[in-house]
C-alpha cells in the first residue's frame, strides 16, 4: 500500500514554475535583432577641378559602420546633382543626384587605382556650374554603406604650359616648358605639376612632384636608360581659396641612354 503527502504535487509543480519564472529575469530589454554589416563611408573623398573636368578621388573604406573589418566590399556607386553657380543650398535637393558611375572593384577601368587612392575623371561637365558628388561603398550583399560628399563650382581654368621639351641623358632626364603668364582674373599662380608614364601606361592623376614647381624646369633622376617616358605638365593656380589645375600639356616622349 503506498501513501501520498496530501498537495506535494501542487507544490512541486508551483516551485518549477517559480525557477522558470526567476531563470527568465536576467534578460533585460527588447530582444535586439542580428548587427546588419554596411560599409562605412570612403575615405578622403574629394572633388578638384582638373583643365574642364573635374577629378574625383578618394580611399576605400577598410570597416563596416559598427568597426568590423570590411572584408566583402564589392565596388562603388557615385551620385552627382548639377546646379546654378548661385544656388546657397544644392544640398537640400539631394534627393535629386542621378547615378552617374557604379564601379566594381574588380573590374575598374585602367589608371583608376594608384596605390591606396581611387579616381575617376568626370568629363561631361560645363564650366559655370557646380556640381554635388555623393558616393557609397557596395559589399557583396548589395547594400550601399554610408555615403561622403563633395561638391564644386566649375570655373574657368588656367592654359597648360606652352612648348614643353625633354632631352634624355645617362639615367636622366632634362625637361623645360615655357611659363604661363595669362591668368584669370584675380587667380595666383601656384607653379606646375610634372606628370610622367612609362611607355603606354596611362599617366597617373597624382603628379610626379609633391608640391608645384615654382622654375619651368626640372631635372628627373628616378628613370632608367633605354626606356621611354611621357611627360606633360599643368598648371596649378589658386582662386577662391582653392587650387586649380589646367588641362595637361602636349606630351613629350624621351628615352634616356648611356654615354649621352
Amino acid at each position: 500500500m503506498r501513501f501520498y503527502r496530501c498537495g506535494l504535487v501542487p507544490k512541486i509543480l508551483f516551485f518549477a514554475a517559480l525557477l522558470l519564472v526567476l531563470g527568465a529575469c536576467g534578460k533585460k530589454g527588447p530582444v535586439r535583432p542580428l548587427t546588419v554589416l554596411d560599409p562605412a563611408a570612403p575615405e578622403t573623398f574629394s572633388a578638384e577641378q582638373v583643365g574642364e573636368s573635374i577629378l574625383l578621388s578618394w580611399g576605400p573604406p577598410t570597416h563596416n559602420q559598427d568597426g568590423s573589418p570590411l572584408t566583402d566590399l564589392a565596388g562603388f556607386r557615385i551620385y552627382r546633382l548639377a546646379f546654378p553657380a548661385d544656388d546657397p543650398c544644392p544640398e537640400c535637393r539631394e534627393e535629386q543626384a542621378v547615378l552617374v558611375a557604379e564601379l566594381a572593384l574588380d573590374y575598374l577601368p585602367s589608371g583608376s587605382r594608384f596605390g591606396d587612392q581611387l579616381f575617376l575623371f568626370d568629363t561631361r561637365v560645363a564650366v559655370a556650374t557646380g556640381y554635388l558628388y555623393r558616393i557609397q561603398a557596395v559589399n557583396l550583399k548589395n547594400r550601399p554603406g554610408a555615403p561622403a560628399r563633395a561638391r564644386l563650382i566649375l570655373t574657368e581654368p588656367p592654359p597648360p604650359p606652352a612648348k614643353a621639351a625633354a632631352t634624355g641623358h645617362d639615367r636622366l632626364v632634362r625637361l623645360h616648358w615655357s611659363p604661363v603668364t595669362a591668368l584669370p582674373q584675380d587667380a595666383r599662380l601656384l607653379g606646375y605639376h610634372l606628370y610622367r608614364r612609362t611607355g603606354e601606361a596611362p599617366f597617373s592623376p597624382l603628379p610626379l612632384t609633391q608640391t608645384p614647381l615654382t622654375e619651368t624646369a626640372f631635372e628627373d633622376f628616378a628613370v632608367a636608360n633605354d626606356q621611354t617616358y611621357g611627360y606633360a605638365v599643368r598648371t596649378v593656380i589658386e582662386h577662391d581659396g582653392r587650387r586649380i589645375f589646367s588641362g595637361r600639356s602636349a606630351e613629350v616622349r624621351v628615352v634616356p641612354r648611356a654615354g649621352r
